[in-house]
């Protein structure tokens, strides 16, 4: 078996193109934007983010005002609630008859059942 693969020269499928990638220098330095009209980050003639956080307005958390403990603890109701939007549907039965699901023939379903392969006339 060894004398055998000696004989065989291995020769891979794969051919490459264009010899081995040499790495170039990259120039880090920020350059401005082709559309920016010559303004780079941070640089003359932009708008710093701590100008800009001066003409916001503060941010000020509020705690909620305490309950009113006069009226007694009510219970939640368990359930599901009815509301007053017309939309409001619990079920799918009580959606309007185009938005629920078609009514199935007793022939569609015994061709599900027997596999599909049956022809209906």
């Amino acid at each position: 078996m060894r004398a055998t693969q000696s004989l065989l020269k291995h020769i891979p499928s794969i051919k490459f193109v264009g010899g081995p990638h040499v790495k170039t220098a990259v120039d880090s330095a920020v350059k401005p934007h082709f559309g920016s009209g010559g303004l780079v980050p941070n640089g003359e003639g932009t708008l710093q983010i701590s100008q800009l956080m001066e003409k916001w307005p503060k941010l000020v958390i509020a705690s909620p005002p305490p309950k009113a403990s006069s009226q007694p603890a009510q219970q939640k109701p368990s359930g599901l609630k009815p509301s007053d939007k017309p939309y409001d549907y619990t079920s799918v039965f009580q959606l309007p008859r185009r938005f629920q699901s078609p009514v199935f023939d007793e022939a569609e379903i015994e061709a599900v059942n027997g596999g599909g392969a049956g022809v209906l006339i």
